[in-house]
């Protein structure tokens, strides 16, 4: 699988909004629009794993061109929309699926490199390495809801407890903080 997928469940794509300079996105990575209003890759906080940090706005339906103010057309995410996705953690023996995942929060992580037995061009991730609500309130939330039926995805048999296993998941308009505030917004274009 390459990056996550999405099924929508309707709404409008913005096919006027702008790329920022120097990006490199694929299709279907997650973007936000900067604080010059125009769009950009999402960005990662550095740690292990390495957490989104930012408002997610949704996913580009072409790639960057690499061209500052070149046009892009955003499929906005929504809490609505439902995705798949692999899970993450550090640990390989711990990057598995099991059945008491489902209704977990859990954040997104992103790593430039693969790990040992991960599914190739798996960039975004549900990292099961920590839990998001804390102090900090890293952005990048997601709730898994449940599995995808066990089928063949890519050549292999999807089934719960496999290794970098999938999930269906879909992300959360607000975190909270530990101290039960509401205060971080997980979607840009939420309602």
């Amino acid at each position: 699988m390459g990056h996550m997928q999405r099924w929508e469940l309707g709404g409008p794509e913005y096919p006027h909004v702008k790329e920022t300079a120097a990006q490199t996105y694929a299709v279907d990575d997650l973007v936000y629009f900067d604080s010059n209003g125009t769009i950009a890759i999402c960005t990662v906080d550095g740690g292990t794993p390495t957490l989104l940090n930012v408002v997610v706005a949704g996913h580009p339906s072409k790639a960057a061109t690499g061209v500052t103010g070149g046009s892009v057309v955003l499929l906005p995410i929504k809490s609505s929309d439902l995705f798949i996705g692999n899970v993450h953690h550090e640990t390989v023996g711990s990057a598995i699926t099991a059945l008491t995942d489902q209704g977990d929060v859990r954040s997104i992580c992103r790593s430039a490199t693969v790990p040992t037995g991960a599914p190739a061009g798996t960039t975004w991730r549900v990292s099961k390495d920590a839990v998001p609500e804390g102090a900090a309130d890293a952005n990048g939330h997601v709730t898994i809801v449940g599995f995808p039926l066990r089928t063949r995805i890519g050549g292999v048999l999807a089934a719960i407890g496999d290794t970098y296993g999938l999930v269906l998941f879909k992300f959360n308009d607000w975190s909270m903080a530990s101290d039960g505030n509401p205060n971080a917004r997980v979607l840009q274009l939420s309602s």
